[in-house]
């Protein structure tokens, strides 16, 4: 889609938006792979104690809530305790 901005607008602004959104989106895609790999090592590697420290790099990196618990597996209120405690 940012392409398709980026050939038809000639307009700079909307094209440096357009750049923006498809690097954030990118950014977010990379996060969440590096997210799943590391969990799925910390699987082999160890269990809970490994996907909890997964949960506090990803919490360190500002990444939603929802994504921690997909990427990790734990619930929601296991990933708030861990917020709590950065506080």
């Amino acid at each position: 889609m940012a392409t398709k901005v980026l050939e038809m607008s000639a307009d700079r602004r909307t094209r440096l938006r357009a750049i923006s959104r498809e690097k954030w989106r990118r950014d977010q895609e990379a996060i969440l792979h590096d997210a799943e790999t590391a969990l799925d090592r910390g699987r082999a590697e160890g269990g809970a104690e490994k996907q909890a420290e997964i949960a506090r790099r990803l919490l360190r990196m500002k990444m939603p809530l929802a994504s921690i618990a997909k990427a990790t597996g734990l619930s929601d209120a296991e990933i708030k305790r861990f917020a709590r405690r950065r506080k």
